[in-house]
């Protein structure tokens, strides 16, 4: 009976899990976010040199708890601009993405370069699937609808791979 029970329970809560809406998702995905930011400073840093991505070279910083990855920033170094990823983990899953890509003036070789532009976007990933995607104009893309998926989704499923095999 106790068994029974048990996995009427389990199955229930997988059901739930995966018949929530898209902005019921979205506002789970928050809730973790916010955690996740709460319990950074308890985390112990580790960076690592993350060369051979980039023109310039890159850095990864890694945030765990136990061995669990919370969160990591890679930053890639580029001779026009850098982009910062960070990257938010729930046991070991990853569950969110925040991109910022800064474009120069000029070549960082030069000297005093001027961030000409910022572009800002953000992606909320659900069960190993981008789900939303906010772009720099505050567009919104909910599942494929999102341009460019398939690129997009293996280029960040992969880097989180990178990360997670790096802690």
């Amino acid at each position: 009976m106790k068994y029974i029970f048990l996995t009427i329970t389990a199955l229930l809560c997988n059901y739930s899990l995966y018949s929530q809406s898209d902005e019921e998702k979205i506002s789970v995905i928050r809730d973790i976010f916010y955690s996740t930011e709460k319990s950074v400073e308890n985390c112990k840093k580790n960076t690592f040199d993350f060369t051979g991505y980039s023109s310039q070279g890159g850095d990864l910083d890694v945030y765990a708890i136990e061995n669990m990855t919370c969160k990591a920033v890679i930053t890639y170094y580029g001779e026009m601009g850098k982009k910062s990823k960070e990257f938010y983990f729930r046991n070991d899953s990853l569950f969110f993405v925040f991109e910022v890509i800064y474009n120069y003036n000029q070549p960082a070789s030069l000297g005093d370069v001027i961030i000409e532009s910022k572009e800002e976007n953000r992606y909320y990933i659900w069960n190993k699937s981008i789900v939303k995607f906010i772009d720099t104009e505050k567009n919104e893309y909910w599942n494929k609808s999102i341009p460019n998926y398939s690129d997009i989704s293996e280029v960040i499923f992969y880097e989180a791979k990178n990360i997670l095999f790096k802690k």
